[in-house]
């Protein structure tokens, strides 16, 4: 919705125009989770490739070893942060079974920190073999590993450089390293870590488990970088094949609170489109307009702000008052009458979920938002299409400048309805969203929004 049209535009803009970021797929990228060519450069200095050549087999392709050190950085990041998941030292059985359920949503897994465990087997040396096994198996590669013959698991080992392993795996272990090695699982920088023989460790461990989470889609869900020369085709396709998110369940409880006057509007979301980004580097910007987003992301490349980013899809609902006329009505913009001659509106938008290569970068966000993407009078130049009175992002974390406000909201499955209150009418509003339907809890959380949008709440429109 465009904040600079009409007054009832303003009044279109509800508390409901931004989005929840939830634990809750991704597309594989390279170690630093940006976008970017393996390095494939051959030198006859390294010991591997030098074998190699003198055997005719050629290299697996290899990434920086700075590279892999953040790939293993964001994994650690990810298990502690969505699951309490943390290794330190050489890891048992048990330890790395719990966290094996618990990354899978099994109830059986618990909080899983090195050195604590109530089972006798915890103080058991745990072999890397055996955490292989069971990788492949939660990872759902165990049929593809059967396939590999003896000639592929042995052409596989020499690329590696592990071939000197094959006396001490057995057929089963041999099929399962080959596939660990062909899905890069393991960066090559960790082959060391896989001597058959040795005890697990929680580098290799924590590495093994985040792989577990890409290969099932539950580890961070994006479309790609701000560097990406294809971002905007992708975010493109997105917009237009991503619907008009519905939950009947739901909007029946805030249907109700819309037409009471308990709140003035709220969004719907679909929680398998939620980035699972890490909170201390992540913005979330929403809007309506999918060539602002292109030029958000252009923006943002000349500002040299690095970032990985997801679209994720609302639903914005608020009253739609009879003065305004009757808008003509297509598969985006959606109206229910009410009865009183006004009507229920419903509105495709967007949440851009932005992960910044730093948390300085994050910082410097709001300053590029105020000078090229907030609008301050009616005729002005020099800002990126579509601009909005009041830009609309939020942090999960405290950022300067941002002021605390409240997210109320209801979940039912994959779906979520939310409300943005300040917070001192939280209280009231959860109250009477609890009066409505007694049997849907409603949740709330605080978080820190952009001044411009703090200020609409409490009744300035600019």
């Amino acid at each position: 919705m465009k904040q600079n049209q009409k007054k009832a535009g303003r009044t279109r803009l509800t508390i409901s125009t931004m989005a929840l970021t939830l634990l809750a797929s991704t597309a594989l990228f390279d170690s630093t989770g940006y976008a970017s060519e393996a390095s494939t450069r051959i030198t006859t200095q390294n010991p591997l490739i030098a074998a190699a050549a003198k055997t005719g087999t050629a290299m697996l392709p290899s990434i920086p070893a700075a590279e892999q050190k953040a790939l293993l950085e964001e994994f650690r990041q990810h298990l502690e942060t969505y699951y309490s998941i943390s290794f330190s030292g050489n890891v048992t059985g048990a330890e790395f079974e719990a966290a094996l359920l618990k990354i899978q949503g099994t109830a059986a897994g618990t909080a899983v920190i090195a050195g604590k465990s109530a089972t006798p087997a915890a103080t058991v040396d745990f072999k890397v073999t055996a955490a292989v096994s069971k990788v492949i198996e939660a990872a759902h590669l165990k049929e593809l590993a059967q396939t590999y013959p003896q000639k592929k698991i042995t052409s596989v080992l020499t690329k590696a450089g592990l071939e000197r392993y094959s006396k001490q795996l057995s057929n089963q272990s041999a099929q399962e390293y080959a596939v660990l090695i062909d899905l890069q699982m393991v960066p090559s920088a960790m082959y060391g870590s896989l001597n058959p023989t040795q005890p697990l460790h929680a580098d290799l461990a924590t590495c093994l488990l985040g792989k577990v989470l890409v290969l099932n889609g539950t580890y961070e869900n994006y479309l790609g970088t701000t560097a990406d020369a294809d971002i905007y085709n992708k975010m493109i396709h997105a917009w237009q094949t991503q619907p008009l998110i519905q939950s009947a369940d739901l909007q029946k409880i805030v249907d109700q609170a819309l037409k009471q006057n308990v709140v003035t509007g709220y969004n719907l979301k679909d929680l398998r489109y939620a980035p699972r980004f890490h909170d201390l580097r992540t913005i979330t910007y929403g809007h309506s307009s999918i060539t602002h987003a292109i030029q958000l992301i252009g923006l943002m490349k000349s500002e040299n702000l690095t970032a990985k980013v997801q679209l994720e899809p609302k639903t914005s609902a608020f009253l739609y008052l009879k003065e305004w006329g009757i808008p003509e009505e297509t598969p985006d913009f959606q109206l229910e009458p009410i009865g009183d001659g006004n009507y229920i509106a419903y509105s495709k938008e967007y949440d851009l979920h932005f992960e910044f290569a730093t948390e300085e970068q994050k910082k410097r966000f709001d300053s590029v938002i105020s000078a090229y993407a907030k609008r301050n009078q009616e005729d002005m130049t020099g800002l990126i299409i579509d601009s909005w009175w009041q830009p609309l992002y939020y942090s999960m974390n405290q950022l300067p400048e941002y002021k605390e406000i409240t997210n109320n909201y209801m979940i039912q499955g994959n779906y979520l309805a939310q409300t943005f209150t300040l917070n001192e009418q939280s209280a009231p509003t959860v109250a009477a969203l609890s009066q409505i339907s007694p049997s849907v809890k409603v949740h709330t959380y605080t978080f820190w929004v952009d001044l411009p949008f703090y200020n609409y709440l409490i009744g300035d429109y600019k």
